[in-house]
């Protein structure tokens, strides 16, 4: 499970820009791991980018 910070950390993206991107469908949703808590599957985020481009998959290894 990848936390937001450590989203945000890992693919270089401020917090608003991931919000922007979840709000427009352009990143996968989270999980509610509490009220105030999110968190992605690393699988997600990875086959995201695999997505995107198979180059940056490794980003999360």
């Amino acid at each position: 499970m990848l936390s937001q910070a450590q989203v945000c950390r890992a693919l270089n993206l401020s917090r608003a820009t991931l919000h922007r991107m979840r709000r427009v469908g352009a990143f996968p949703p989270p999980l509610r791991l509490s009220v105030n808590r999110i968190a992605w599957r690393a699988s997600v985020v990875e086959r995201w980018l695999a997505d995107r481009d198979p180059q940056l998959a490794t980003i999360l290894s």
